[in-house]
């Protein structure tokens, strides 16, 4: 948890497990993060990143980065989630789920209102 705070910004509330802490973000392009935990209060499970206004990266640039994309089933009226091709190593893998914006025709031109890195054990 530490570790993410370094990088993200100090932990501003921290309710307990299940509810998700909340960061104070220090990079102005970054307007929101909150870091959820394992049910055991062990390891983090997920950082959710809300981009701040302008700030936002469009799903091409998503691409660009972590590759490519499978659309994800949400429900009806929701925003369109994207689950980037996971990354990881022997115990661990990252699934990269972002939100869109209401799309724009293309996904590729959409822009990103949420990104959530998510760890997964691969064993």
């Amino acid at each position: 948890m530490n570790e993410v705070a370094a990088k993200v910004g100090p932990i501003g509330t921290d309710p307990g497990w299940p509810i998700p802490m909340e960061l104070r973000p220090t990079a102005p392009e970054v307007r929101a993060a909150r870091l959820a935990r394992y049910p055991d209060a062990g390891p983090p499970y997920a950082l959710t990143i809300e981009p701040a206004d302008g700030m936002k990266p469009t799903v091409a640039e998503l691409k660009s980065a972590f590759g490519d994309y499978q659309q994800m089933r949400t429900n009806r009226g929701m925003a369109p989630e994207l689950i980037f091709a996971p990354a990881g190593g022997p115990r661990w893998r990252v699934a990269v789920i972002a939100r869109l914006d209401p799309a724009v025709g293309d996904f590729d031109a959409s822009t990103v209102a949420r990104i959530v890195f998510r760890r997964d054990l691969t064993s």
